[in-house]
């Protein structure tokens, strides 16, 4: 099996067995719905956790082999030559470094269990992919949210005279009744529902570097058909991307992004970009209900009390946080990134998503 194939390239032990229930798993869903595809190759072949970045790389060239390239001998040739060139990048860029559970980076008491974390550095990248076009299927899938796209509203202060209300507005009923000789009709004040800001702070360090492609896709849909969206990209240093996501040519918007985030897939300062955003750039933002969402794996260098303060900062502002994890949340915070824990406590709302349509599920999902 082709798909099977390419995980043996990256380091995976499937075993003949494992590949039969994997092709047997495959005949009894449908190819038209990834989700379900995915779902059901990665409960035959993902034996722990971390295998699920390299399993998504994979099946992401694998899903993109079979929808765009008709020769199969082609789709193998690409297919293998991307996984290869992302195992090579992987190994040549190792983020890697060792911390204890409090936090600190130097020497570790005696006896004090070490906690292994990938991704987590401070260093901006010093290689990193080139954008390339979308495809016709991303391009359908973009379209299609846009169809269904809808923005959650909100009561703003201004006013505007209906037939019925809770405040009678005495003046305008009898500027309006000038012209009879009684007042017959009253009019009310009605508070004009206007859209909600969202914000979006997406994380694209070194460790989010798989699902970067598909958030920035993601965010110029949204940005593109509302001026009340602001998108912010953060690594090393905090970045503003609405202004570049707003162009309608959706090529153009992207490749835009990919060079304004110069150091994106690079290392991440999650506490100090939370902060800084807190202090200048989400201060007249915040003012207004924002809904912001936070999408990140909780990955981060420095202090664990100052990361725990800052998300709460950033909870206690936004209406509401909404918190997005690239995988299957751990259960279990013991085996799971350090953030992970603090950015369950205080978001309202957790979704697990890797996938571009299943951020547009969990976006629907909030408006419903």
């Amino acid at each position: 099996m082709l798909f099977c194939r390419s995980l043996k390239m990256l380091g995976f032990q499937i075993s003949t067995e494992e590949e039969e229930m994997a092709l047997q798993s495959v005949t009894l869903v449908e190819f038209s719905n990834p989700l379900i595809l995915r779902s059901a190759l990665a409960a035959t072949l993902v034996k722990s956790h971390g295998q699920m970045p390299l399993f998504e790389a994979a099946f992401r060239q694998f899903l993109l082999s079979l929808r765009g390239v008709k020769d199969t001998r082609l789709a193998q040739n690409t297919l293998t030559a991307n996984v290869a060139r992302f195992r090579q990048e992987k190994h040549r860029h190792p983020q890697l470094f060792f911390s204890s559970p409090r936090g600190d980076v130097s020497e570790h008491a005696p006896g004090e269990p070490l906690s292994r974390q990938v991704g987590a550095s401070v260093f901006a990248a010093t290689q990193r992919s080139a954008y390339v076009s979308l495809t016709a299927w991303e391009q359908k899938e973009m379209t299609r949210f846009q169809q269904q796209l809808a923005f959650p509203l909100r009561f703003s202060r201004r006013i505007k005279v209906a037939r019925r209300g809770k405040r009678v507005l005495l003046g305008e009923s009898i500027r309006r009744s000038r012209t009879i000789s009684e007042l017959t009709d009253l009019f009310y004040a009605s508070r004009i529902r206007s859209k909600k800001p969202l914000i979006l702070l997406l994380d694209l360090s070194g460790s989010m570097a798989p699902f970067t492609r598909t958030l920035l896709r993601f965010a110029q849909t949204l940005v593109s058909r509302s001026k009340q969206v602001e998108v912010f990209a953060f690594s090393v240093e905090l970045t503003r991307l609405t202004r570049v996501l707003s162009a309608q040519a959706r090529d153009r918007a992207l490749c835009d992004a990919y060079r304004v985030a110069k150091d994106a897939e690079g290392g991440t300062r999650l506490t100090e970009s939370l902060t800084r955003f807190m202090r200048r750039e989400g201060k007249p933002l915040l003012q207004h209900a924002a809904q912001v969402w936070l999408v990140t794996d909780g990955l981060f260098t420095g202090s664990e009390d100052a990361f725990s303060k800052a998300v709460r900062a950033l909870a206690l502002r936004a209406h509401p946080l909404v918190w997005i994890y690239p995988g299957v949340i751990p259960e279990n915070d013991v085996d799971a990134p350090r953030g992970v824990a603090h950015l369950r406590r205080s978001a309202t709302v957790a979704y697990s998503a890797q996938t571009f349509y299943e951020l547009t599920d969990a976006y629907l999902a909030g408006l419903r």
